[in-house]
């Protein structure tokens, strides 16, 4: 035999057998990717948003806030800074002038505005932010919330209230309707300490807050908004 047949009767097998080994390769891929692409996906974690102000359009330096430069985006919570405006602080922040120029589709925060000619943060105390959270229908019946009534804020767990807020005073009703026998609002502002206002924005979006009028003393007093009894009420507000 020559040496010429020779190096073909070896180098055939060896051929076929690389081909054979690359085919049989791509297959079992394909295949892997088969059982992989049948398996039963989980749906995606929801992601947690909340609804906040943010401009229609580039605001200047020194521009007036109003409702017709303003918009509604829902975005990630854990993507917006502590100090975001959410949609309740729309009729709080009405008025105020920006002091940093805000680009359009940017949340706005507190740290972005300047007090305006409403004087609304005049009446609070150093170190207090407005607090704003929408009213529920009941605390709207026969006047249960009054400009200056003093309310302590719970944080609901299973077994206790725990006092975060002692006395928040009550600052503003809007938009305040009046009428022959009841006083209607849609968004209650308190003044709250500032070093809690981020956790109560986020005890209040889980619906983790009760509200409780006070009347100055040690012991809350309920209205008739409220259950009839606390039960294993944790003082001392922090």
């Amino acid at each position: 035999m020559s040496k010429k047949k020779l190096l073909v009767n070896l180098f055939i097998p060896l051929i076929l057998a690389v081909v054979f080994s690359v085919v049989a390769f791509a297959m079992m891929r394909l295949e892997v990717e088969r059982q992989v692409n049948a398996r039963p996906r989980l749906p995606p974690l929801p992601v947690d948003k909340r609804a906040v102000l943010v401009p229609v359009r580039d605001l200047d330096v020194g521009e007036v806030v109003s409702n017709e430069n303003l918009a509604v985006r829902r975005l990630a919570v854990e993507a917006l800074p502590v100090d975001t405006l959410v949609i309740g602080s729309l009729e709080n922040v009405t008025g105020y002038k920006t002091k940093v120029a805000v680009f359009a589709g940017k949340p706005l925060q507190r740290i972005h505005l300047q007090e305006g000619d409403n004087g609304f943060v005049e009446h609070l105390e150093e170190n207090y932010y407005p607090f704003t959270v929408e009213a529920e229908p009941v605390w709207t019946h026969d006047r249960a919330f009054q400009l200056g009534d003093s309310v302590s804020i719970y944080q609901r767990k299973v077994n206790l209230w725990e006092l975060l807020v002692s006395q928040a005073p009550i600052i503003r009703l809007s938009p305040l309707h009046v009428g022959q026998s009841e006083q209607e609002y849609d968004y209650v502002t308190f003044g709250v300490p500032q070093r809690q206002y981020a956790l109560l924005n986020e005890l209040n979006h889980r619906s983790e807050l009760k509200f409780v009028i006070s009347n100055g003393q040690s012991e809350p007093i309920l209205r008739s908004f409220t259950e009839p009894s606390l039960f294993g009420v944790a003082y001392g507000a922090r």
